[in-house]
């Protein structure tokens, strides 16, 4: 019955906004919303706030010391919420594989950055369990818990990387993040997240955080926003 009531509020708009073209096919196929109704309108990424040039490097060294990062380690980080759907227990068992029998003159770390709220805390000591479990030689897996200064974060990394095999993003927020910090992503290509991926590849610019402001920067976002508003209203 909710599934049918928000489908019925949904057709019954002059038009449907969504962040991306693969949301966008879905509300088709599954509500039977027709595509002169759909515009898409990509979210937008904060660019002040996700700046490479903006960050607190005091909260930057006090991590890398709490996290044990010294200079030339490479640095994997996960980003969100713990849960299964996210796919962190592949990802520790891959990162497990990846530093088996490598140099320690380059140690890996895999930072997992995120909370777990309380009904996911036993899935959150599972995944602890694993890591001390599969011990990687010369590797460590860190739980950093939920984080406020996620751009110092991100910064700490040389790449971002999404363990999500299973249910696609509707759009890849934690994407255009971290390409607006310059950092590459590893990812599965599906949903939304193959969009934006597919989309700053296209734009054919020097650096990733010039594609994101190109594709994703909030200007752009909100003019886009009104014109789709001017156009509901008959403007």
């Amino acid at each position: 019955n909710s599934v049918s009531r928000y489908s019925e509020v949904m057709t019954k708009g002059d038009l449907v906004v969504t962040p991306s073209r693969f949301l966008a096919d879905y509300l088709k196929l599954n509500y039977g919303i027709a595509e002169g109704k759909i515009r898409v309108i990509p979210n937008a990424v904060d660019t002040e706030r996700f700046d490479p040039d903006n960050l607190d490097q005091a909260f930057i060294a006090e991590k890398r010391r709490e996290w044990g990062i010294k200079d030339g380690d490479r640095v994997t980080m996960a980003i969100g919420r713990i849960t299964p759907v996210k796919g962190l227990e592949g990802l520790i068992r891959d990162f497990s594989t990846l530093t088996s029998g490598r140099e320690t003159a380059s140690p890996l770390k895999l930072v997992i950055v995120g909370g777990a709220d309380r009904h996911h805390l036993k899935y959150l000591e599972s995944l602890k369990a694993l890591a001390k479990d599969v011990r990687p030689e010369t590797g460590d897996v860190i739980f950093a818990g939920g984080q406020e200064k996620i751009p110092e974060c991100i910064s700490i990394a040389d790449e971002i990387v999404s363990a999500n095999t299973t249910k696609p993003e509707t759009f890849g927020l934690s994407v255009i993040e971290a390409y607006a910090m310059n950092k590459p992503v590893r990812a599965k290509h599906f949903g939304g997240v193959a969009e934006v991926m597919e989309a700053v590849e296209k734009a054919g610019k020097p650096t990733l955080r010039e594609a994101v402001l190109s594709l994703y920067g909030q200007d752009l976002q909100a003019a886009h926003t009104l014109a789709a508003y001017r156009e509901a209203v008959g403007i």
